[in-house]
């Protein structure tokens, strides 16, 4: 009886500090209320205790804008960051899809054909090609067009790659 001196009440009327005198001491004691009744402040008014009500202070409107802000610029940075990690088509926008392949202006296979063995017929057929890609200009006087490719077939393990990187050896053209 008499032994609280003030209450204050916190988030809504949810959490009260009383301060109560215990023998010579003073103490806080703090407790959650279910929801504060006015028969309860009525009670405590009636008993001359000290009532206060702290309104919650409203939160900053810079930070909450620079949280909303910086959560979808830290996911872009991320997806920026993993997209180069990932190599491929990586690079600047206008690099997309672009293949990093370099084009060797002096190239050097290290195949010849003496080093293809077996294949003789493809080998003579190649010839001409060589022939064409050493020296175009005696072909376009004569009229013939210039070829957009060769196309070697045949089953896989034949030889098909290794004849055409000896043909650009031969030829002295980018494989």
């Amino acid at each position: 009886e008499g032994s609280v001196s003030r209450v204050d009440l916190y988030d809504f009327g949810r959490t009260a500090i009383a301060r109560v005198k215990v023998g010579d001491r003073e103490q806080q004691l703090s407790c959650d209320l279910p929801g504060t009744s006015t028969g309860l402040l009525d009670k405590l008014q009636a008993k001359g205790v000290t009532i206060e009500v702290h309104t919650p202070e409203p939160p900053n409107q810079l930070l909450k804008v620079l949280g909303d802000v910086a959560f979808p610029l830290l996911v872009i940075a991320g997806l920026l960051f993993f997209r180069s990690q990932a190599g491929g088509a990586g690079g600047p926008m206008g690099m997309m899809g672009q293949s990093k392949a370099k084009v060797m202006m002096t190239p050097e296979t290290g195949v010849k054909f003496d080093d293809v063995a077996g294949i003789d017929e493809a080998k003579e057929e190649l010839t001409e090609i060589v022939d064409f890609l050493k020296a175009p200009e005696r072909f376009v006087k004569v009229g013939a067009k210039i070829p957009k490719g060769v196309l070697l077939t045949g089953p896989p393990g034949t030889g098909k790659t290794l004849m055409a990187k000896a043909l650009a050896g031969e030829s002295g053209v980018p494989f």
